[in-house]
């Protein structure tokens, strides 16, 4: 935990990549709320969900990737994961939710 808290906070070798590191700690802690679709569709005999989202999810991230990329470079792919992963959240609740019969 002290080594992470160091190359979070006081980088001193890598602090080149420091922000690249902090962009995708805010993407792990995003992406932690989908740990349970991909179990919960297989649990309600589903799988196409999985695969309809995780294929959306590939489709967005080439189409951003590339132009992020090429105008700024390693943090722009670093913003794509975040981006990527907020619009997975959305497809799972409003497209992906409903049709397993959770929420509203």
């Amino acid at each position: 935990m002290l080594l992470i808290h160091l190359a979070l906070l006081d980088p001193p070798d890598f602090a080149p990549v420091g922000g690249l590191i902090r962009i995708l700690g805010i993407e792990v802690i995003i992406q932690s709320t989908l740990r349970w679709v991909r179990p919960a569709t297989l649990a309600r005999g589903k799988p196409q969900l999985a695969t309809f989202y995780s294929v959306a999810a590939i489709l967005v991230r080439i189409t951003l990737l590339i132009p992020l990329i090429y105008y700024f470079g390693a943090a722009g792919a670093a913003w794509t994961y975040v981006l990527v992963v907020i619009f997975t959240i959305g497809l799972v609740a409003f497209y992906v939710m409903p049709r397993l019969g959770l929420g509203s």
